[in-house]
């Protein structure tokens, strides 16, 4: 930034969060030069930006005061979070509402609008979006199996781009579209999680996962075969198993243990808690009989599953920072499409047995 911008935003923020209210003279030239360490000619060019800006008036011989201006148009930020969990979407919005109550703006509203069940129903829900207020959309898009359902999709981001909203997506991405992303950086959070199961003696482990049209899944599947595929020369070998073909039953997984296998990765908590129900099924417990990770906690409502070790998304942050990018993105603080990826954390608890 230039030093006259660097300057222009300390004042306009000092504004907005009321240390200068309306009315209020702003510190002289020379106090800011003193308080920022700037020279006279940003200072002046910032105050000069400001008054045409509308936020201040010079009052000769009195200084530069803090004009009154018309309520602000509100930001609206709508907030279509589908995830097929109701954990995982309550951590995202709680993430963003504390985003706002942190923003000095006083104007953002969070809208939480109906996902749909499907990318059809979720292009019909983004395609009623209409506002005359600055808007942002923050969304979990519902990726289909079927492209051309997927470009209809894609289609209906863009429409809302065009028309100066603010886009971003979590989580995953929608084949054909390049907007603006925060996700968690799911290749290094899976192979991170099967080098901890082989660092316990684990050497055949099997990889329950579902949805494989998502992007996310795919790349923690990347993950964890590139983690395999490094300690291949010392005979490790992974078993992927798609339980959309082949669901988790007692009888599969007592028959995977007994060729070999003593560890399973989840890569999300609901495929856990079925591999949970299969082995008290069959008599089976975690660790004693085999290690048990996943991606996200499966005890989020319930204690039964309290020693299940899994990997943090840290949800939270991904709806605080979506929420910072879009406000950015709609006051025109950033420019083009960002991608943000956000480090995930083993939680380790009490399902891994070290061999």
């Amino acid at each position: 930034m230039k030093k006259y911008e660097v300057v222009a935003d300390y004042i306009r923020e000092q504004i907005t969060s009321g240390v200068y209210s309306v009315g209020k003279r702003i510190p002289t030239e020379d106090r800011l030069i003193e308080t920022l360490g700037v020279s006279r000619t940003p200072v002046r060019k910032a105050l000069e930006y400001l008054i045409e800006e509308g936020l201040i008036y010079r009052v000769q011989g009195s200084g530069s005061f803090v004009k009154a201006r018309p309520l602000q148009k509100p930001i609206e930020l709508y907030a279509i979070l589908h995830t097929g969990d109701l954990f995982i979407e309550s951590r995202i919005i709680e993430g963003m509402r504390r985003a706002i109550n942190d923003n000095p703006l006083s104007n953002i509203h969070l809208i939480l609008n109906n996902p749909g069940k499907d990318a059809v129903a979720q292009c019909r829900v983004l395609n009623t979006i209409s506002t005359d207020s600055k808007c942002g959309v923050i969304s979990v898009p519902l990726v289909d199996t079927d492209r051309s359902v997927n470009r209809l999709l894609s289609a209906a981001y863009r429409r809302l781009e065009r028309q100066g909203y603010s886009v971003i997506l979590l989580d995953r991405k929608v084949p054909g579209y390049h907007g603006s992303t925060i996700t968690t950086d799911n290749f290094t959070g899976a192979q991170k999680m099967v080098e901890y199961l082989l660092s316990h003696g684990h050497r055949n482990l099997i990889l329950y996962y579902s949805h494989s049209e998502i992007s996310s899944v795919q790349e923690r599947l990347r993950g964890a075969e590139y983690a395999m595929d490094v300690n291949r020369e010392r005979g490790e070998e992974l078993t992927l198993v798609n339980v959309d073909d082949t669901p988790v039953t007692s009888d599969d997984l007592v028959m995977r243990l007994s060729e070999g296998d003593s560890a399973v990765f989840c890569l999300d908590s609901g495929i856990a808690k079925s591999v949970y129900s299969a082995a008290d099924e069959a008599g089976l417990q975690v660790p004693k009989d085999f290690s048990l990770v996943s991606f996200d906690d499966p005890a989020f409502r319930t204690d039964e599953y309290g020693n299940t070790t899994y990997m943090d998304q840290k949800l939270e942050n991904i709806g605080y920072y979506a929420v910072q990018l879009v406000i950015d993105q709609i006051q025109q603080k950033t420019e083009g499409n960002l991608h943000m990826f956000v480090e995930p954390e083993i939680v380790r608890r009490k399902s891994v047995a070290r061999l």
